[in-house]
């Protein structure tokens, strides 16, 4: 009849500690710091997302009266960022403390707004400019084609100016410095296959329907993707329609 075997006590008599509790405890504390880097990193991006895309869009209060006089300045403003836009160069376009448009053809290594749209100048169609016209003049973003140096744009401004995507995505504007937001604004007809390694990149989807909202919001959970899914439903004014010039 055989007898029972009893691991002997340590000195302190506590049970000495074998290889497998030992790894167990290790991947707990792992998963531990693992869930408080993930959480620290998911509540940063909803941070500064919060920061870029609500800051501009505020219920209007009820009972507001439109501003003609600035209502038709903003008009004049939009058309001529587009207008500027949709000439299809190569150009980096922003607005000024005085809210002037500025264009220029290179970028100025000290000028880091909040945002900043990637977009070449082939690419700058009527509706594709007026989309980020928004962005110019109520967000502080700038309008930049696909830097030379990209090595050398990523020293410029780091954290403090996130990126944005339309349609096409560019694996070399994304940055590998840490804490810089990636934003893709896009139509559901454009998203494609080839750009879904990217799209894991992305720490949030902008979309202008909520049929496109449902599609990426699939998209990202069967990729398991970290990112969120904002729906704007932003309508823009047709630029080609003119402004009078006479409004009291």
């Amino acid at each position: 009849m055989g007898t029972k075997r009893t691991a002997k006590p340590c000195r302190h008599g506590k049970y000495p500690l074998g290889l497998y509790h030992i790894t167990a405890y290790m991947l707990i504390a792992l998963a531990a710091v693992s869930v408080v880097w993930y959480g620290s990193r998911n509540l940063y991006m909803h941070m500064l997302l919060r920061k870029l895309l609500e800051n501009p869009v505020i219920e209007p209060p009820k009972g507001l009266q439109l501003n003609i006089q600035q209502h038709a300045a903003d008009e004049m403003l939009l058309r001529q960022i587009v207008d500027e836009c949709s000439e299809r160069q190569d150009t980096v376009m922003y607005l000024n403390k005085q809210r002037q448009l500025v264009v220029t053809s290179s970028i100025d290594p000290s000028h880091c707004p909040v945002l900043d749209i990637m977009l070449r100048g082939a690419e700058r169609g009527v509706g594709t400019c007026t989309d980020v016209a928004l962005y110019v003049m109520h967000a502080g973003g700038r309008i930049i084609p696909l830097p030379a140096d990209v090595d050398a744009y990523n020293s410029y401004c780091g954290a403090q100016t996130a990126r944005l995507f339309l349609e096409s995505m560019y694996g070399e504007f994304i940055s590998k410095r840490k804490g810089v937001l990636h934003m893709q604004l896009l139509n559901s007809e454009h998203m494609w296959t080839r750009d879904a390694p990217l799209h894991a990149k992305m720490q949030a989807f902008l979309c202008k329907t909520h049929f496109c909202v449902d599609l990426i919001h699939q998209h990202i959970v069967r990729k398991r993707y970290w990112a969120s899914v904002w729906f704007l439903g932003h309508t823009s004014s047709d630029p080609s329609v003119g402004v009078s010039g006479d409004v009291a």
